[in-house]
């Protein structure tokens, strides 16, 4: 009878202590935002299912098996959004700059053994 009062009470403190998501992380991952190569946004990214582009990785693991040769990339992004708005006369605007590392990759690809 003890054990299981100590289990009742452990798993009561537990769960005490537990935090679930709030409306803050239902916002972060609620919003999509675009990147990957240049290569694969051009192609809205579509290289999922071609393969041989390094963000297609992120959907599409087989299509690294598609590469020739080796490759580095590196995508910089600069994103710039603007809003305005007015209400009774009042206006009011607001920008926003980010400047990032869209996508950073090294593949090395080795030539199979020939006999």
């Amino acid at each position: 009878m003890k054990k299981i009062s100590l289990i009742a009470l452990i798993s009561l403190i537990s769960i005490i202590t537990v935090n679930a998501q709030n409306e803050v992380d239902a916002l972060r991952y609620s919003q999509t935002t675009f990147g990957g190569t240049a290569r694969s946004m051009a192609m809205g990214g579509a290289f999922g299912a071609l393969g041989a582009d390094f963000s297609s990785l992120s959907t599409n693991p087989a299509g690294i098996a598609m590469y020739k040769k080796s490759e580095f990339t590196l995508t910089p992004s600069f994103y710039r959004g603007k809003t305005s708005s007015s209400f009774y006369g009042t206006s009011n605007d607001d920008s926003k700059y980010n400047l990032n590392i869209s996508n950073v990759g090294l593949v090395i690809a080795f030539e199979p053994n020939k006999k």
